[in-house]
């Protein structure tokens, strides 16, 4: 292949060769900064106030960008970010932390709850027009929360004999056993099971002999239900090393924990419907105990963790989340 070389004036030649040597340089060392598309899920940063954020333990957070809202529509030139922890120091090596080089900041899903607290990102940039540098400060105040756990207290009655039968506690240990069998798929347990027996006087009617049956659950040793009573028995399913357990089950144990202990209390409601639709289609001699129909109630009880607690008054936005003591309770 020939190349055939065209001569320019000396003038526009040398004009040329300073345009394009200028061209090169601006390219080598400006970096233009435009977010584009990643300011998806984004929470931009204010120069006023903290921005509040909420983050659900070892889950991804929104994207936090180093920008006002405003400065994000702009380009800037070289910008140079930097992001400081709760503790002030600088986090870029924090393996709780993902960074970019556009300055968003992404808290992953090894997050705990540890980390919350005020971060903040100085970012360093000159303007396209004027080429001042410039400075702003932003801060992001970090909630870290965890789902509250569930518990659900239950009662129900049975029509029985005389509380000093004995027959009363021969029926109480056939109930607590299969209801300990119910649940064990789910891998839960029954504990402490108790009930009580009391003389009822119902309107327009004469004297009714009733066992309340009592008993508490555990699912995997992390999330409890309860099952009857007026007082509801104080259980503690978080001893020692309770979360190690907790991450050796799932990514997420508080969210399986919290279906498993549904899916239980969804058992446990079905067992009582049965028992009232054999008693329907049932023609014979009631048995000298049974299941009142109708009789059984639930409610949920949401318990948090023990380090974290909830503040509805102080945190509007998130009432059900259980936030990381002390920072849940600083205004």
């Amino acid at each position: 292949m020939k190349t055939v070389w065209i001569r320019l004036p000396n003038v526009q030649t040398a004009s040329l060769k300073y345009s394009i040597w200028t061209i090169v340089c601006f390219l080598l060392v400006v970096n233009v900064l435009h977010l584009g598309a990643q300011l998806d899920n984004a929470i931009f940063g204010r120069t006023t106030t903290p921005v509040t954020v909420y983050v659900k333990v070892r889950h991804d957070s929104p994207r936090l960008i180093c920008m006002t809202e405003e400065l994000a529509k702009r380009e800037v030139m070289d910008p140079f970010f930097l992001w400081t922890g709760p503790d002030g120091r600088n986090i870029k090596d924090n393996s709780q932390v993902n960074l970019t080089n556009t300055g968003v900041l992404i808290l992953n899903h090894k997050f705990q709850g540890s980390l919350s607290g005020v971060f903040t990102c100085t970012l360093n940039y000159r303007s396209m027009k004027s080429e001042k540098e410039k400075f702003v400060v932003l801060k992001f105040l970090i909630y870290g929360y965890r789902d509250p756990d569930f518990q659900y207290r239950f009662r129900s009655r049975f029509i029985a004999g005389d509380c000093r039968d004995g027959a009363n506690n021969y029926f109480f240990d056939n109930m607590t056993v299969a209801l300990k069998q119910l649940v064990a798929k789910l891998t839960c347990r029954v504990l402490n099971p108790q009930f009580e027996c009391h003389v009822m006087k119902e309107p327009g009617a004469g004297l009714q002999t009733n066992l309340f049956i009592t008993f508490t659950g555990t699912c995997m040793n992390l999330s409890a239900f309860g099952l009857i009573l007026h007082v509801y028995s104080a259980v503690d399913p978080y001893g020692k090393g309770w979360e190690l357990r907790c991450i050796q089950y799932h990514h997420d144990c508080e969210d399986e924990t919290n279906n498993r202990v549904k899916m239980a209390q969804d058992l446990v409601q079905i067992f009582f419907e049965k028992q009232a639709s054999i008693l329907n289609q049932y023609s014979g001699k009631m048995p000298l105990i049974y299941y009142i129909n109708g009789s059984l109630t639930s409610e949920r009880i949401d318990s948090c963790r023990p380090g974290y607690g909830k503040n509805s008054e102080m945190h509007p936005n998130c009432t059900e989340c259980c936030g990381k003591s002390p920072l849940l309770y600083i205004a």
